[in-house]
């Protein structure tokens, strides 16, 4: 009871409650960590769908933007195990940054260059490694 009123004053769910037993301390660490991944799939997802709307939201959006968006989508679809999501949108980015390398701007100047080549080199490697894990 004590911990129910503990818990409406800290304005904490009861599922994010854990009591701690020194006897069965391994049951209690295995909740935690259950716990623990229940909300940071939860967090990440609506992060993500964030993001995914204002992609979705912005039709004139830089081409930086897209690249950027999409890779962080991704990212947060690799945080919840998502393989498909993020496989999906390391290819819209790694797709944006060949539309960007080819437009006049995308190509000014080598450190603009070599900017580009540097995400682009990190967008392939995602690729690759989840392609290969997938496989």
């Amino acid at each position: 009871e004590r911990a129910s009123v503990l818990r409406r004053r800290a304005d904490v769910e009861a599922r994010c409650l854990i009591t701690y037993s020194s006897a069965d301390s391994l049951m209690s660490i295995r909740r935690l960590g259950k716990l623990l991944h229940e909300l940071a799939v939860t967090f990440y997802r609506e992060e993500g769908r964030r993001i995914k709307a204002r992609l979705h939201q912005r039709s004139g959006l830089s081409q930086e933007l897209s690249v950027r968006y999409c890779f962080k989508i991704a990212v947060y679809a690799e945080f919840r195990q998502d393989w498909a999501a993020a496989l999906k949108y390391y290819h819209a980015a790694y797709a944006h940054l060949q539309e960007l390398m080819a437009s006049p701007e995308g190509t000014s100047t080598a450190q603009r260059i070599a900017e580009l080549l540097a995400v682009s080199e990190q967008v392939h490697l995602k690729l690759c490694t989840l392609m290969l894990h997938s496989s």
